[in-house]
Order: structure tokens, then sequence, then C-alpha cells
């Protein structure tokens, strides 16, 4: 408890800092692309950067290309090289890119898992009907089997898929790029 006959102090603190905002050292530089998925074919590589959407390709005397895709900056996305492009697949859709032309995007349905044949894309995308594409063309809806694809592999002219149906084993199933599916 106060006194009635209390001093009260009024007293001013007051701090001098000096900054020396030049003695900050630089932020690291981040490589124009960081790649995260390559493809070639021909003498014709691509890769797709881990995070921007941005895909490049290496010809075979060291040019390098950028394309810019209309895309999420984040999202995963993979590459699958054909002889007159690329097909670049991924959360955010399905998109075609060929030397001297600007990234087209074909589909926005999400892609888990792809493969490609010559010009021909197949994608899954978790469900019961597989799409193929083309350059040029609109994309095919494949009946198939429901469930997930483990893997998928190129013989010949077919694809092969390794499919966890659900509720079933795991199987072999047989696709070609003229649009049939056989289990």
């Amino acid at each position: 408890m106060l006194e009635d006959d209390a001093e009260y102090v009024d007293g001013e603190t007051s701090v001098v800092v000096d900054l020396d905002l030049d003695d900050v050292p630089p932020i690291p530089a981040r490589p124009s692309i960081e790649p995260s998925d390559i493809s070639v074919a021909g003498d014709l590589l691509w890769s797709i950067d881990d995070s921007l959407p941005l895909a490049v390709s290496v010809d075979a005397h060291q040019r390098v290309t950028e394309y810019l895709l209309p895309g999420a900056i984040g999202d995963r996305r993979y590459v699958r090289a054909t002889p007159s492009g690329c097909w670049v697949t991924g959360a955010d859709g399905t998109y075609w890119l060929s030397p001297g032309n600007k990234p087209v995007q074909v589909d926005e349905r999400p892609t888990y898992t792809a493969t490609v044949n010559d010009e021909t894309l197949l994608t899954f995308a978790g469900d019961a009907t597989w799409r193929l594409y083309r350059p040029g063309s609109d994309p095919i809806d494949v009946p198939a089997v429901d469930g997930y694809v483990n893997s998928v592999a190129v013989v010949d002219d077919y694809f092969v898929a390794v499919v966890g149906a659900r509720g079933q084993r795991k199987q072999l199933v047989r696709g070609n790029a003229r649009r049939s599916v056989d289990l």
C-alpha cells in the first residue's frame, strides 16, 4: 500500500540500435529449374520443375527451351516424351508441349499414373475410366477395371497395367492404343 506522501518518479528509457542493412547475407538463389522428373524421345530431353509450373526441353546441341504451364505452383507433375513433343501430367490435369509452341492444357482431370506409347498417352485417375490422348485430338475414354493402377508398361502396341481392383487381387490388364482393354 502506498503512503499519501510518497513521491512518484517519472523516468524515460531510450535505446539506440544501429543496424547495418548492408551486412545481411544474400538470399540463396534458386536455380532456374529444380528438376523432379525427366523423359527422353529422340534427341530431346524433357524435364519438369519440382514445384513451379515450368518444363524445359534440352536438345542435342544443349539448347534449352522453357515452357511455362498455365498451372498452379506447388503441384507435382510428370513428363512423358514422344517423338513430336511431351505430355505433362499431374493433379491439375494434362498438358501437351511441342517444340516452338506454347503449352496447351488438354484436360483438367487429375492424373495419378500415366505412360506413353509412341504419341499416345494413357492416363489413370483412380476410377474405372482410363483416358487416351493423342496430339491434336480429343481425349478418348476407355472403360476399364475400377481400381488403383500400381504400375504400367508398354509392350509393342499394347499397354499392360497392374491393377489393384477394389475388393479383388491385383491383376494384369492389357489395353491398346486403339481404345480397347482386355482383362
